[in-house]
């Protein structure tokens, strides 16, 4: 089993890139500040369903933006308690950069 989070002062972020897998729409790709050599793919966002905003800065998939603000409201209280302040996880990058 793959871990699932990442602390954030062991890994610093690289980018976004469409994902590989046709489950999901991204993943984040981070690396260890000590060891480059250490990188994860964080894979976030199912490629089925809408997200509230696509702020990835990449757009693949803003055409599944709805802009719905009592959607996010209710996904933001549905998911808050995967994330764990510090941490790199598919939540986080929901969270933050579809949900936000």
């Amino acid at each position: 089993m793959s871990k699932s989070y990442f602390k954030m002062s062991d890994y610093k972020f690289i980018d976004f890139y469409k994902s590989d897998d046709t489950k999901k729409k991204y993943y984040a790709l981070i690396e260890n500040k000590n060891n480059p050599k250490d990188k994860h793919k964080i894979y976030f966002g199912s490629s089925i369903f809408e997200h509230f905003s696509d702020t990835t800065g990449k757009g693949h998939w803003s055409k599944f933006d709805h802009n719905d603000e009592k959607r996010k409201k209710s996904y933001i209280a549905r998911h808050k308690g995967f994330i764990k302040p510090g941490y790199y996880s598919s939540g986080f990058f929901s969270m933050n950069f579809l949900w936000s």
